[in-house]
């Protein structure tokens, strides 16, 4: 079962690579600058007169497409759900 994970681990990214998007959305807002740097880490960004904290997330966007075809090519190896 080792063989079969591996070869279809390495079918699924052959087919659908990592592609990680990243993005930025605002969080806690405060009416001081310092506040704000002081809980973000990730910098601040003043909208409308207040200071809002930046996160930043990234995903991969081929994810559960992968996912998928590792599961097919695991059946198609004999794997099945128990």
């Amino acid at each position: 079962m080792n063989a079969a994970t591996t070869h279809c681990e390495a079918v699924s990214y052959a087919t659908l690579p990592v592609n990680t998007v990243s993005n930025m959305q605002f969080g806690s807002n405060y009416a001081e600058r310092d506040k704000c740097e002081k809980n973000s880490p990730n910098g601040c960004v003043k909208r409308d007169g207040r200071y809002y904290a930046v996160m930043q997330t990234s995903h991969d966007t081929n994810s559960y497409g992968r996912s998928t075809i590792f599961r097919d090519c695991m059946v198609q190896n004999g794997w099945h759900d128990e």
